[in-house]
């Protein structure tokens, strides 16, 4: 087995005279054909831009994760709950709008139920007064 020698001493960055590259280089690579080097505070500059248009609909896998649950349970809800869905062809779709009006149905503060004259009075009872 035949292995390169290892130096010592000075030239110690040297593996049988090539150059020894452990990590990156504290240089960045030059040449036509390197990558560009980015400060930082430019990075802005770079970044794609936002979506111009924000969407109407959304398909399953997008409208799951902006309700943040699972695409099984965003079929149920449709199924089950009246979750609001439209469907062209094989295409399922979920209105961005009409999302929102579901979903803030389902959040809206429920006013609780008024106790009547008759739960007080067996609720004394019980309570012993």
């Amino acid at each position: 087995m035949n292995q390169p020698r290892v130096k010592f001493g000075p030239s110690s960055n040297r593996v049988a005279g090539r150059p020894l590259s452990i990590g990156a280089s504290s240089r960045p690579p030059a040449g036509p054909g390197a990558p560009a080097q980015r400060s930082p505070a430019a990075a802005h500059l770079y970044a794609s831009p936002a979506p111009l248009i924000e969407p109407l609909a959304l398909r399953p896998a997008d409208a799951a994760r902006a309700l943040g649950v699972s695409e099984r349970t965003l079929r149920d809800w449709a199924k089950d709950e009246g979750l609001p869905q439209v469907v062209i062809g094989k295409v399922v779709m979920h209105p961005v709008r009409e999302l929102r009006g579901w979903l803030a149905e389902r959040i809206a503060p429920r006013e609780s139920p008024s106790i009547d004259e008759g739960d007080r009075q067996s609720t004394a009872a019980v309570a012993g007064e």
